[in-house]
C-alpha cells in the first residue's frame, strides 16, 4: 500500500484501482474521501479507528464501486487506520501530523472569528461584553451570557460552512453538485466554547478594551440627552432632548444598551396622540380626586422614564384600594406601556437579593399585592430608589465579590396603608383608586386590548411632555423644598405639556404629602400622643428635659394602656429616639418640633419640644390638613414585625440619638 504525503492530508493508494484521502477534522474525526476511477464517494468525516465507521466507509464505497469490484476494500480500510496509528521514522504518528496540518485548535479559531466580528469592552463592575453586528444593527451581549455562547458558536458555524463549501467549489466533476450537505462543520464541543470565553473575556477586560457603561431600557446620552431602548430586533431607540424626539438606529446610538432575559419590545411611538384613553383604563374617573391621581400618574411615568442622572433620586408609586378597584390591572397597564417584561409583577420578594436581582434584570420593578412592607423591605426600597445596591459573595469562589447596583422606580400595590414607614412615605406617590360598580366593569382581557392599541399613541405622548419638562426643568423653582424637590420641579415643569393647569401637579403632590404624613404618623401609637403633649407649649414657651423624662410624661398622658403594652409603644429612651429619628420629617410637617437645646451638653443633653403650626398655603383644599389632628391605628390591628432601624434607611434624620441612654439623654442633633 502506497503512501503520499500532501499539504492538507494523507493519500492511501489502495488494491484495485482505489484511493482513499485522510484529512483532518477534529482530535477524534478525520475527514475521509475515496474513489475509484470516475467515481467518487461524497466525502464523510468520523473516528475511522471504530468499526462502526470503517464499516459504514466499506459499505458505501461498495455500493457505488460493485462489490465484486473491491475484495480487499474492508481490509484495505483496517490497514489505513493501523497506519495512521503507527510511528513513522520520525517518531511521530500520521495522526499527529495532520493535526499540525490542520492548523488552529477549535478555541483558537472561536477566538479569532469573535476578534473579527465584535468589540470588546468591560464596564465599572469589570464585567465583559461584546458588540456584535447581526445583521444591519449592532447588540450587545455580556460575554458570559447564553446569548453570546450561541452567537459564537453560529459564528464558527458560518465561517467553517464557508471554508466547506469554497472547498467543495474548487473541486472538478458533476459528481460533487447536490452533496454540500454532507460537508457539515463539526460541532463545537462544550470544553472548546468555554475554553475560548475564558480567553474572550480576558480580552475585554485587558489589552486596551474599553471602559463602558452598559445600561437596561434608559440611558443618558450627555447633557440634555437621553435613550430608550424600544426593545425591538433590530436594536433601535428613542432619543429624546429638548428639541422633542426621534428613533434612531443602533449605529445612531451611542450608548449601549443590554437586554436582559425576560425584556420586551416598546411599540413604535406615534406623534400627536393623547394620553386620555389610558385614564379610563386606570380606573381614573372625572372629578376632584381623579383629576389630582390622573397629574400624578403622568408626571410619575414622564419622571421614571428619566435616566438617574437627569432625574435625582425616583419616586415609589403606590397604588392602593379596596377588591375591585383594578389596582394590579393598572399597575400592569403601567409597566407594560414603560418597560415590559415577561413576569409583570412579583409577589413579597424573599431578602434583598431577590429586589435587586429584579432592577438588575428589568427597569421598573413592580411588587403586587402586598399586605405589608417590613422594616428591611422598606430600607431595600429606600436605597434602590435613589441609587443602593447588594453586595453578595461570587458562586464557587472565596474572595471574589459580585455588586447588584441600580436606582430603580418601583411600583407598589395593596389594599391599605400598606407603606407606613415615613422615610419611605416621603419618597412615595400615593394614589387611591375606588371600587369599580359592577355596571361599569368591563372583561379584562378586552381592557389590555384596548391598552395594546393605545400604547403607540401614549408613548408618543409621554416622550413629548418629556422632551419639553427638558426644556423647561433648568429654570423651574417652587417655593416648597419637599423632600423629593427634583420629582416636585420635574412636575412642575411637565404639567402643562402633560395636559395640566399651571398649579395642578404641586397641589396634586401636596395632597399626596399629606397623605403620606397621616398615614406615617397613624401607624406610630406615639405620634397621636406626642402631637397632643406639644400642642400645650409654643415657641416662646417650649417643654424642656431629658429624652427619660420626656418618654414619662408621653406615658402620663397616655391613657390607654392597651397602647402602652404594644410593642410598637417605646419602653426606654433609646427606643423612644428611634421612632422619633424616623418621625421627625412628619411630625415636623404637622408642626411638633423635637431639637436640642443649645449649650445643653455640659449641663447633660437636654431637649425642647413645641409646636409651630404650618405655613398655611391658601389653597382651601382638605388635603392639606394634616395637622387638624392625627389619628393612630389599633395596636391590636397592626402586625408585630422585626422594626429593624424604624424604616429611616438610616437619613433624613434630625436628631441622630445616642446609643447610652443612662442618663435619658438624646445625641446631637
Amino acid at each position: 500500500m502506497k503512501v503520499e504525503e500532501r499539504d492538507d492530508g494523507y493519500l492511501f493508494e489502495l488494491r484495485d484501482e482505489v484511493f482513499l484521502l485522510v484529512k483532518w477534522h477534529s482530535p477524534t474525526q478525520l475527514q475521509i474521501e475515496v474513489w475509484r476511477k470516475d467515481k467518487i464517494l461524497p466525502p464523510d468525516v468520523g473516528n475511522l479507528y471504530t468499526s462502526s465507521f470503517r464499516n459504514k466507509i466499506v459499505q458505501a464505497a461498495s455500493n457505488l464501486f460493485g462489490k465484486k469490484n473491491v475484495p480487499h476494500l474492508a481490509e484495505d480500510v483496517g490497514q489505513v487506520a493501523t497506519a495512521l496509528s503507527s510511528p513513522m521514522p520520525s517518531g511521530k504518528t500520521m495522526q499527529a501530523t495532520l493535526q499540525e496540518k490542520s492548523g488552529p485548535s477549535v478555541a483558537d479559531r472561536l477566538i479569532l472569528y469573535a476578534r473579527r466580528a465584535a468589540k470588546f469592552f468591560h464596564n465599572a463592575e469589570n464585567e465583559a461584553f461584546a458588540s456584535v453586528s447581526v445583521g444591519e444593527h449592532a447588540e450587545n451581549y455580556a460575554v458570559r451570557s447564553r446569548r453570546f455562547r450561541l452567537w459564537l458558536q453560529n459564528e464558527f458555524w458560518v465561517r467553517e460552512k464557508q471554508k466547506i463549501e469554497d472547498a467543495i467549489a474548487t473541486r472538478e466533476g458533476a459528481l460533487f453538485e447536490g452533496q454540500l450537505d454532507a460537508d457539515l462543520p463539526e460541532v463545537v464541543r462544550d470544553q472548546a466554547l468555554a475554553d475560548a470565553i475564558r480567553q474572550i473575556e480576558a480580552l475585554a477586560l485587558f489589552n486596551g478594551a474599553p471602559e463602558e457603561e452598559v445600561h437596561v431600557r434608559v440611558a443618558s446620552g450627555g447633557e440634555g440627552v437621553m435613550y430608550v431602548d424600544l426593545g425591538d430586533p433590530d436594536w433601535r431607540a428613542v432619543k429624546i432632548d429638548s428639541a422633542g424626539w426621534e428613533v434612531v438606529t443602533s449605529e445612531e446610538t451611542p450608548v449601549k444598551f443590554i437586554r436582559p432575559g425576560g425584556m420586551l419590545a416598546l411599540p413604535e411611538p406615534k406623534r400627536g396622540g393623547t394620553a386620555e384613553q389610558l385614564r379610563s383604563l386606570l380606573n381614573l374617573p372625572p372629578g376632584e380626586a381623579g383629576d389630582r391621581n390622573w397629574r400624578l400618574l403622568l408626571a410619575w411615568m414622564t419622571h421614571s422614564l428619566l435616566p438617574f442622572e437627569a432625574s435625582g433620586p425616583y419616586t415609589l408609586l403606590v397604588l392602593l384600594g379596596p377588591q375591585g378597584s383594578a389596582k394590579t390591572t393598572a399597575g400592569s397597564i403601567i409597566r407594560k406601556l414603560m418597560d415590559p417584561y415577561k413576569v409583570s409583577s412579583i409577589g413579597k420578594p424573599r431578602d434583598e437579593h431577590n429586589v435587586f436581582l429584579q432592577a438588575d434584570s428589568s427597569w421598573i420593578v413592580f411588587i403586587n399585592n402586598l399586605s405589608e412592607v417590613p422594616g428591611w423591605l422598606s430600607d431595600c426600597l429606600c436605597r434602590l430608589t435613589e441609587g443602593g445596591g447588594f453586595l453578595t459573595r461570587t458562586l464557587y469562589e472565596n474572595r471574589e465579590q459580585e455588586l447588584f447596583e441600580g436606582a430603580r422606580p418601583v411600583i407598589l400595590t395593596g389594599i391599605s396603608d400598606v407603606v407606613t414607614k415615613g422615610d419611605l412615605l416621603d419618597r412615595s406617590v400615593i394614589v387611591n383608586l375606588e371600587r369599580i360598580p359592577d355596571e361599569d366593569r368591563r372583561r379584562e382581557r378586552e381592557v389590555y386590548e384596548d391598552a395594546e392599541a393605545a400604547r403607540p399613541e401614549i408613548l408618543g405622548f409621554l416622550f413629548s411632555a418629556m422632551a419639553e419638562g427638558l426644556r423647561k426643568s433648568g429654570s423651574v423653582r417652587s417655593e416648597e423644598n419637599p423632600r423629593m424637590a427634583d420629582f416636585n420641579e420635574w412636575g412642575i415643569a411637565t404639567e402643562e405639556a402633560l395636559g395640566g393647569e399651571p398649579g395642578s401637579f404641586e397641589h396634586a403632590y401636596r395632597v399626596s404629602r399629606g397623605y403620606a404624613t397621616q398615614t406615617a404618623l397613624a401607624a406610630e401609637p406615639i405620634a397621636a400622643t406626642l402631637y397632643r403633649f406639644a400642642s400645650a407649649f409654643g415657641e416662646d414657651d417650649p417643654w424642656v428635659g431629658t429624652s427619660t423624662e420626656l418618654l414619662g410624661k408621653l406615658n402620663e398622658r397616655e391613657s390607654d394602656e392597651a397602647v402602652k403594652r404594644s410593642k410598637d409603644w417605646p419602653k426606654d429612651a433609646s427606643s423612644l429616639g428611634r421612632r422619633l429619628r424616623g418621625l421627625a420629617p412628619s411630625l415636623a410637617e404637622v408642626g411638633v418640633h423635637v431639637e436640642d437645646v443649645k449649650g445643653s451638653r455640659r449641663a447633660g443633653r437636654r431637649l425642647q419640644v413645641c409646636y409651630r403650626a404650618p405655613v398655611d398655603d391658601g389653597d382651601g383644599n382638605e388635603g392639606d390638613a394634616v395637622t387638624d389632628g392625627v389619628t393612630r391605628e389599633s395596636p391590636t390591628d397592626k402586625p408585630n414585625t422585626p422594626r429593624g432601624d424604624g424604616g429611616d434607611a438610616g437619613d433624613g434624620a434630625l436628631l441622630d440619638l445616642g446609643n447610652n441612654e443612662e442618663d435619658g439623654e438624646f445625641g446631637e442633633v
